[in-house]
């Protein structure tokens, strides 16, 4: 990622839940660009409290993380950056239905205004999997996302073999 003069922001994540209620927990990075200076960092967020910055990351780092059930009502959540070795892990109580998964490339919204979307190269999620199943069988769409003039800005690949891609423009 290029560092942009103006604000442009990335939010790599996956979670449970946020599709159809108001419950949330999720893990990420962040790639984000301001002033010319571009940061990177790994999160974890668990609604409706804000993101909790869990330690930077450097571009091109490969991360592994995931969200698992330990008993009812406490989940863990888990990122590694397999690049530099650094880790997190940690059990959380949360009591969200559980009802959606997700893996999810965004632009989010920044001081309550959603934000430019930073050019974050290709993001690959690879090994996914949710509550068992195979997310291969589920929705298969490639779906692009557009700037408010209708611009493609990022666009992904259909799920194949448990993963799939997401370009930015």
């Amino acid at each position: 990622m290029q560092a942009a003069a103006t604000g442009a922001y990335s939010g790599t994540w996956l979670g449970l839940d946020g599709v159809n209620d108001t419950s949330l927990i999720q893990v990420g990075t962040a790639q984000d660009t301001s002033d010319g200076t571009a940061t990177y960092d790994d999160w974890y967020e668990i609604l409706p409290a804000n993101e909790k910055l869990i330690a930077s990351v450097s571009p091109g780092d490969h991360i592994e993380a995931s969200i698992s059930e330990v008993s009812p009502g406490t989940w863990t959540i888990a990122i590694t950056d397999t690049t530099s070795g650094q880790s997190f892990s940690q059990a959380f109580a949360y009591d969200g239905p559980a009802a959606s998964a997700e893996w999810i490339e965004e632009a989010p919204k920044v001081n309550g205004q959603q934000a430019v979307l930073a050019n974050f190269g290709t993001m690959q999620f690879t090994g996914m999997a949710w509550a068992g199943s195979n997310p291969s069988s589920m929705a298969n769409l490639t779906l692009n996302m557009n700037d408010t003039s209708g611009t493609v800005v990022a666009s992904s690949s259909a799920i194949a073999n448990d993963s799939f891609t997401i370009s930015g423009s």
